[in-house]
């Protein structure tokens, strides 16, 4: 190997020493193994850039193919240590280097089994940060390599690519709280998208990192703006320089040009409205402008919350009724916050703002339904309920109907919280029958399921009922009676449920005792009754039979 190199090095002979070298390989896959795996690396490294270099040595004489093979088989070898596997990435590198001018040589040269043993290669690796070291190191030599400049043609390199990416955010996304991971997550997606690179292919990279933290724009940036990472200077100027970009090309995309000059002038627009933005507070507020403190109610947070939230919808993640119901809700805030400000709008903001009135526009008629019923939902949500709060109860109860507040019961987007309040208000109405009945229906099933969760489910069912005790049917009291004598006590969660649970025995106790107390007064009337028809019925016949006797012994004159 070391004459080659020399050889090669002065120019000497230069396609007798490429056949020479072709039938060394032959013979190196027999001798292959941990020990001198490295040597051979080093050895491949530089005859690679030797050639690489000259320009009497092409792609057709070189033994790329055989040099790849042989990578292979060392990615297969359990090769720990870090100098070792530096030489023999090195020359994986530069032999990829082989298969840059197009995708007709990268498929020749079958370069797709070299860089998937690559990514395999980091299997060995016990600590997961020099795995993430290595990969990092791989995507961008093949982002160097054969994705700049930017074409239009799809490479076959880009699946890969995407699999190094995926493995890469896999590992950082799930150790994000980390201030080591999330800096390298930071710096991962910086150097990507400054690159020179295709636009769409950086936006599906950065789209498994979102994929990762539940799908969407928001949900990306809520997992990158951690207020315990961002109070460091910079690592604030990285995360806007990269929600800056993203933004920056996720609108282009919908712009009705694609001219150079019109894209510097969004970026700048949008750097404007993210540099004036505090992470932190939006995070708080769950990317609501409606819940941001007044002090933090800019033109640059509102533009901003609406800017993430509108590309979920373009890009279709806000398919489900709960996301679509809070992009109206934000949109709706958002427009009368900007009239009563009298803000001025830039020119794409105001775009997008007239795309999301027409969306709301093509909505069935039931939309409007579900979300006055998600508001409803919010502000159930907020906060607890104190039961002895008479002003702001009776407040809510002019909002609330007692079906919404027993459709908010039953439905699993009400969070805890949210089904407490409910039965509280519940609690200070008189039910109607048919109100009353769905609520024991819920009872009796929420007795079925025995569990620690259902308990909490169906106290918030007693705890509705428990003001309409009183007006219960006999058989609806004696289901209720059941349904707390059968709740095990020791999966009560907390003091203010036992002390429902023994209100409303009491209450449903005394309720029972009423009703025995008038059942024997009622059996006491018809008891005197039937004793008062009895005597006048004895003092009826006694007369009849009198009257007979008296004409029986009457004689006729």
């Amino acid at each position: 190997m070391e004459i080659i190199s020399q050889l090669l090095s002065r120019r000497v002979a230069e396609p007798e020493v490429i056949q020479s070298y072709r039938k060394l390989l032959s013979y190196v896959s027999g001798t292959l193994h941990e020990a001198n795996c490295s040597k051979i690396a080093a050895h491949f490294t530089s005859i690679s850039k030797i050639a690489l270099q000259s320009e009497s040595i092409s792609h057709e004489i070189f033994p790329v193919s055989l040099m790849k093979c042989i990578l292979v088989l060392m990615c297969r070898l359990p090769v720990t240590r870090a100098n070792e596997r530096t030489i023999i990435l090195e020359a994986l590198r530069t032999t990829l280097q082989w298969g840059r001018h197009s995708a007709k040589l990268y498929n020749q040269f079958e370069l797709g089994s070299l860089i998937r043993s690559a990514i395999a290669f980091t299997s060995h690796l016990q600590d997961d940060f020099a795995a993430i070291t290595e990969l990092i190191a791989l995507a961008r030599h093949i982002l160097d390599t054969f994705c700049i400049p930017p074409s239009n043609e799809v490479h076959p390199v880009e699946v890969l690519l995407r699999s190094t990416y995926d493995k890469i955010f896999t590992r950082l996304v799930s150790e994000w709280t980390d201030i080591r991971c999330y800096e390298t997550l930071l710096y991962v997606l910086f150097d990507l998208l400054k690159r020179d690179t295709c636009v769409h292919l950086k936006l599906e990279i950065v789209r498994k990192v979102a994929d990762g933290a539940g799908g969407g724009m928001r949900r990306l940036v809520r997992l990158l703006a951690v207020p315990k990472h961002l109070r460091v200077e910079h690592l604030l100027c990285k995360l806007k320089t990269i929600l800056t970009i993203l933004l920056a090309h996720s609108l282009f995309r919908y712009e009705p040009t694609k001219r150079t000059s019109d894209f510097r002038v969004l970026l700048k627009a949008i750097k404007t409205i993210v540099d004036g933005v505090s992470f932190a507070e939006l995070v708080k507020a769950k990317f609501l402008c409606l819940n941001l403190p007044r002090t933090e109610l800019t033109f640059q947070s509102v533009c901003f919350v609406f800017i993430v939230r509108h590309l979920d919808l373009l890009d279709g993640v806000t398919s489900n009724a709960s996301t679509e119901l809070d992009y109206v809700y934000n949109l709706v805030a958002s427009l009368n916050i900007v009239y009563h400000k009298r803000w001025k709008l830039p020119s794409f903001v105001l775009k997008h703002f007239v795309d999301g009135l027409s969306w709301i526009q093509l909505q069935p008629d039931e939309f409007r339904t579900k979300f006055i019923f998600h508001q409803q939902l919010d502000i159930l949500k907020e906060r607890f309920i104190v039961t002895g709060d008479d002003g702001l109860i009776h407040s809510l109860l002019t909002i609330f109907k007692p079906d919404t507040l027993i459709k908010i019961l039953s439905t699993k987007q009400a969070s805890p919280i949210a089904r407490r309040n409910a039965s509280v208000l519940l609690s200070k109405r008189s039910l109607a029958e048919s109100a009353l009945q769905r609520v024991m229906l819920h009872i009796t099933r929420s007795q079925e399921q025995k569990s620690a969760h259902n308990t909490g489910t169906i106290c918030d069912w007693v705890r509705a009922v428990h003001g309409s005790v009183p007006t219960l049917t006999d058989g609806s009291k004696r289901v209720l009676w059941n349904a707390l004598s059968t709740i095990d006590q020791t999966v009560v969660r907390s003091d203010e449920q036992r002390l429902l649970l023994v209100d409303t025995k009491a209450s449903l106790l005394v309720s029972m005792m009423f009703m025995m107390e008038d059942k024997v007064v009622e059996l006491q009337i018809e008891s005197a009754r039937g004793g008062n028809r009895t005597s006048a019925l004895k003092r009826k016949l006694s007369k009849q039979r009198t009257e007979e006797t008296k004409k029986s012994f009457s004689l006729p004159l």
